[in-house]
């Protein structure tokens, strides 16, 4: 009532319904009340909250009560358009893992939902921290629903491990949502293993490692499950090509039985990586250690991640003990006994199969310098017109 009459009354049997009619919060005020000194001006922020409503024209009136005895309430109309459009929201804003054992596979959820009146898609998923991955790597979210992401993580070291994940959509004002990933992994106390292997072999090669178990509890005795399995991912981009895999390639010759190793014990067992008829192409596998111990159970998992090359001219290989490369580990100078004289090809790969280096040489043995090729494994395959070999070499 703003008329300067008296105040009237509803009566005779009069009854109050709650309004079904929606009230929107499409303005809000982030701030308090705002104190204007005398002879000058103040700014203050007003959001515009458009989730979760539909498209439409909007009419609102501003209202400002003040302490100005001449004009103390004044209203400023608002006018807001508002489009049809997605609008991702993401209901974790952090994916927190605590503390997790290395070379054990970890999983955690998050919801994402679209509060927007068009369908929202989810081009890709990113990642920043090595040994994570995101499934789905896309979608697409329809109005008013939800999705569920796995993000997975596979730590290899022990350490405090912070990046970020991002969500790259059709949402015109958020196109790029980063959501940090923080946590801590640390070593399972009870098994000592590698970092992940990978092997380089032509076509019908085979491959044996010889690995090492031990058992590094300083009281307890664990009995181990040991086993070897190839096996294909799902592709997603920026991935290896994985190969769906029928036939095994990998082998253990750990026993089928459990071991038991007690305190400061270690075992020796091979690992076989068979290339067969598979052709070429990149391959993953898996050697699974699961530990039993009185008070815990963990499972350390080691990647074996197999490229299969195709050798162009089947040349026959050349013994381990006859070519060698040293000093490896190497902060960039090497030098090559390839053990026979003759013309040899050296090519250097990175592990994407790019060459990154190649020379020619002549006779038993050569010098190089290759720390122009930064810090990192690589492979040097040493070939001439009948013989051929793959090292590995470490540059530090």
């Amino acid at each position: 009532d703003h008329t300067g009459n008296n105040r009237g009354f509803y009566c005779r049997g009069t009854e109050r319904t709650l309004s079904s009619a929606p009230v929107d919060r499409i303005i809000r005020f982030p701030g308090e009340a705002i104190t204007v000194p005398a002879g000058s001006a103040t700014s203050f922020m007003i959001l515009f909250e458009t989730a979760d409503q539909g498209a439409g024209d909007f009419l609102y009136g501003i209202e400002f009560i003040s302490s100005d005895p001449l004009d103390p309430d004044i209203n400023l109309p608002a006018h807001i358009h508002i489009l049809d459009a997605p609008s991702i929201s993401v209901v974790q804003d952090t994916v927190k893992f605590g503390t997790r054992e290395i070379y054990t596979l970890h999983r955690s959820e998050m919801e994402v939902q679209n509060r927007g009146s068009l369908p929202l898609e989810i081009d890709s998923v990113t990642t920043s921290l090595f040994g994570t991955r995101v499934s789905p790597a896309s979608g697409t979210i329809e109005a008013g629903g939800k999705m569920t992401f796995s993000v997975e993580l596979y730590p290899r070291m022990k350490e405090k491990f912070f990046g970020h994940l991002t969500f790259h959509t059709n949402d015109p004002s958020d196109s790029q949502v980063r959501v940090p990933v923080k946590g801590r992994s640390v070593n399972t106390g009870t098994v000592v293993m590698y970092d992940a292997i990978e092997e380089t072999l032509f076509e019908g090669e085979q491959n044996t490692r010889v690995m090492t178990l031990a058992n590094c509890h300083p009281d307890d005795r664990i009995i181990i499950n040991g086993s070897a399995t190839s096996l294909s991912l799902p592709e997603q981009d920026n991935d290896r090509i994985l190969r769906p895999e029928n036939s095994p390639w990998l082998f253990s010759t750990l026993p089928p039985f459990s071991i038991t190793l007690d305190p400061g014990n270690s075992i020796q067992f091979n690992l076989v990586v068979e290339t067969g008829n598979r052709g070429t192409g990149d391959y993953y596998g898996e050697l699974v250690i699961e530990c039993f111990a009185p008070l815990y159970y963990s499972k350390g998992i080691k990647p074996i991640l197999l490229h299969i090359v195709q050798d162009p001219v089947n040349l026959s290989p050349v013994r381990e003990a006859e070519m060698q490369v040293f000093p490896n580990p190497t902060r960039g100078e090497v030098t090559l006994e390839t053990g026979s004289p003759g013309t040899w090809m050296i090519s250097v790969f990175n592990l994407n199969g790019q060459v990154v280096f190649e020379t020619i040489l002549n006779g038993e043995s050569g010098h190089f310098d290759l720390s122009g090729l930064g810090k990192g494994l690589y492979l040097i395959h040493i070939r001439s017109e009948e013989r051929r070999r793959v090292l590995r070499l470490m540059i530090l």
